[in-house]
């Protein structure tokens, strides 16, 4: 990407504006386009991190869960809902059960309530649970992810409720 501030739009529905259903033109819509970069780069995380054919990573119902973990963690419904629904919809289309679900989920609520409170101990539970390192770094990078999900709905609500 480059730094310029004509950034693309994302190719995909914005999770953000769909939470919180801004509309095209509105204040918070045009609050949001002033800043194309953070916009496009938020939403290509998400694509990425959530992308449901992504093979050799965490589980789609891994991923959701620990996700919807992070956003129960960080207080916002909005985005519970939202991570909650895919799981299930997961769930529901998975033969399998996951035994490597409690410690993930340990592992997100331990990085997202206080990251000082994980320790090399934790990243060796979720080694002997079968995460491979690759999966390790994925779920830290959705467990950062949607905690700054989290912080830009409140924010942004704020602002609307503020208007």
């Amino acid at each position: 990407m480059t730094s310029s501030s004509s950034a693309a739009e994302p190719t995909t529905p914005d999770v953000i504006d769909a939470l919180l259903s801004i509309s095209p033109d509105s204040e918070l819509d045009r609050l949001r386009r002033a800043r194309p970069e953070i916009r496009l780069r938020t939403q290509t995380s998400y694509d990425v991190l959530f992308d449901r054919g992504r093979p050799g990573e965490l589980r789609e119902e891994e991923r959701f869960a620990a996700a919807w973990r992070v956003a129960v963690g960080a207080g916002s419904e909005a985005l519970a809902r939202h991570y909650f629904a895919l799981w299930r919809q997961c769930a529901d289309d998975s033969v399998h059960v996951s035994t490597r679900l409690d410690p993930i989920l340990a592992h997100a609520s331990r990085l997202s309530g206080d990251p000082r409170d994980a320790h090399r101990e934790d990243l060796e539970a979720l080694a002997a649970a079968g995460l491979t390192e690759t999966e390790i770094v994925t779920l830290s990078q959705i467990v950062g992810l949607v905690a700054y999900q989290a912080r830009v709905v409140f924010g942004l609500a704020l602002l609307r409720a503020a208007t």
